[in-house]
């Protein structure tokens, strides 16, 4: 007898709420990198301010280094995160929101932003 086939689970709803937790704790990152720094930001900080718990945090994004470099490619590609809506300044190449425009100068000013 044959095994049913178990239909794959898709929801339109629930990948845009995980982009959105997603949006919220990298941004979030990006405001506490570019405040305190990247040696006095905590996972924890990043997921109080987020909203998030300290388990969504390393579930959606990963540990602190990898939502450093999602705030880098983000901030660095000039463009918001996937799926959000920026809130334009003078032209589209300008834009960011205001996390990530806030890290991209803490990662340009800082001399020890790369190690």
């Amino acid at each position: 007898m044959t095994q049913p086939v178990k239909k794959q689970y898709s929801s339109a709803l629930r990948a845009a709420q995980a982009r959105a937790t997603r949006r919220a704790i990298v941004g979030a990152a990006a405001r506490l990198f570019g405040e305190r720094g990247y040696g006095a930001t905590t996972v924890d900080a990043i997921a109080e301010t987020a909203g998030v718990s300290r388990k969504t945090v390393f579930t959606s994004v990963g540990g602190k280094a990898q939502v450093l470099k999602l705030a880098i490619d983000w901030a660095w590609s000039c463009r918001p995160p996937p799926g959000s809506t920026p809130r334009f300044a003078r032209s589209q190449k300008t834009a960011a929101p205001s996390g990530f425009a806030a890290c991209a100068r803490w990662l340009r000013s800082s001399p020890t932003a790369a190690r």
